[in-house]
C-alpha cells in the first residue's frame, strides 16, 4: 500500500460504469466521515486506472483530502473486470438492473479468460465451448441457469452501447429511476446518439419512470416530424404536377436477422423450462414422446450448425 498523498489517477470510464451510483444521502453521509476523519480505506488500482473507490477518489480531491493508494496485479483487463463485477456482486443494496448488468459483464470477461486459459474435450473427445463453462460456473455460483447468463451478456452488451453514445440515459437505468424491459434496451442501443439524447430529455421533462417501446417510437416520431420554422416566407408550391421521387430504400441492417432470433429464444427456453418443471414426462402418449423428441433434435442439430457459423467469424 502507498502512504497517503493526494494522488491523481486515472479514471477507465468501463471501469467506472461498473459501479452503482450512490444515493444522494448515501453520499452526503460518505462525504460528511470522510471530512471528519480522512479516507480510511485506499483507492484500489490496476495500472493506475481505479478499479474500486471512483467516490472516494472524486470527494477526496474536492476537500484536497490525502488517500491512500493499493495496486492490485493482474494479467489481462477481462481479468480486471471480472474482479470488480464480483466484488460489486457481494453487496447487498444495488438495484436487480445493476445486478443483471455486472453478471452480463462478468460473463464477457470470464469467458474471454476461459478461451485463453482453456483448452480441452469432453467424454465423448468433443472440444468444450468458453461460452457454455463460463455460464454454467457463474449460473452455479449466483444460483440461476446459464441460458439467463447468456440473456445478461446480450443486455450488458446493448447497456455499453448505449454508454457510448449517451452515458446519462444507462445511469438512470441502472441506479433504478427509470424501469425498462430487456427487449427495449436491445432496441435503445440501435438508436442513434441524438435519437437517445432527445428521448432522455423527454423522459426528464415528463418525469417518466419507465420506458416503454410506445416512448420510444412517439419520441422518434416526434423528432422526425417537427417543422423547422424559420422568419424566411416560404415559396407557394407549383402548381405543376411534381414527378414522384423515388422511394429510398431503408438502410441496411447486418445484426436484424440475429437480433430477432436473440430475443426469440428466451422464450423458447422458458417454455421448454416450464414444460420440464410441470409436465409429467412419465405419462406422456408414445406419439407425444415422438414428437417432442423429433423436434428436439431438430432443434439442436440446427442450433449446432448455426454455431458453428458464428465460431467461423470470431
Amino acid at each position: 500500500m502507498i502512504k497517503p498523498y493526494l494522488y491523481n489517477l486515472n479514471i477507465d470510464h468501463e471501469f467506472k460504469h461498473l459501479t452503482p451510483d450512490m444515493m444522494q444521502e448515501e453520499y452526503e453521509k460518505l462525504e460528511g466521515a470522510i471530512v471528519a476523519s480522512g479516507c480510511r480505506e485506499p483507492i484500489i488500482v490496476w495500472n493506475d486506472y481505479i478499479i474500486d473507490g471512483h467516490t472516494r477518489y472524486n470527494i477526496c480531491h474536492k476537500w484536497s483530502i490525502p488517500f491512500a493508494v493499493s495496486s492490485i496485479h493482474f494479467s489481462s483487463r477481462e481479468d480486471t473486470i471480472s474482479w470488480i463485477c464480483r466484488r460489486q456482486l457481494e453487496k447487498k443494496h444495488i438495484t436487480g438492473i445493476m445486478r443483471r448488468y455486472l453478471l452480463g459483464k462478468c460473463f464477457i470477461a470470464e469467458k474471454g479468460i476461459t478461451g485463453r486459459n482453456y483448452e480441452g474435450t469432453d467424454m465423448q473427445g468433443k472440444s468444450l465451448n468458453p461460452h457454455y463453462i463460463t455460464a454454467i460456473d457463474l449460473g452455479s455460483k449466483y444460483d440461476i441457469s446459464h441460458h439467463t447468463i447468456y440473456k445478461y451478456g446480450m443486455m450488458a452488451n446493448a447497456f455499453d452501447l448505449i454508454f457510448q453514445k449517451e452515458p446519462a440515459l444507462p445511469h438512470r437505468i441502472l441506479s433504478g429511476q427509470i424501469k425498462i424491459s430487456y427487449e427495449n434496451i436491445v432496441i435503445l442501443s440501435k438508436l442513434s446518439k441524438d435519437k437517445l439524447r432527445s428521448l432522455n430529455r423527454y423522459l426528464a421533462d415528463s418525469q417518466q419512470d419507465h420506458i416503454l417501446l410506445s416512448d420510444i417510437e412517439h419520441e422518434i416520431q416526434c423528432k422526425a416530424s417537427t417543422p423547422q420554422y424559420s422568419e424566411i416566407p416560404v415559396t407557394p408550391e407549383p402548381s405543376f404536377p411534381i414527378k414522384a421521387a423515388i422511394k429510398e430504400m431503408p438502410q441496411y441492417d447486418p445484426d436484424a436477422e440475429t437480433s430477432s432470433l436473440a430475443l426469440t429464444i428466451p422464450s423458447w427456453i422458458s417454455t421448454m423450462e416450464r414444460t420440464q418443471s410441470k409436465a409429467n414426462l412419465q405419462l406422456i402418449t408414445t406419439k407425444a414422446r415422438i414428437q417432442i423428441k423429433q423436434q428436439l433434435f431438430n432443434l439442436c442439430h440446427t442450433t449446432e450448425i448455426l454455431l458453428n457459423a458464428i465460431k467461423e467469424y470470431e
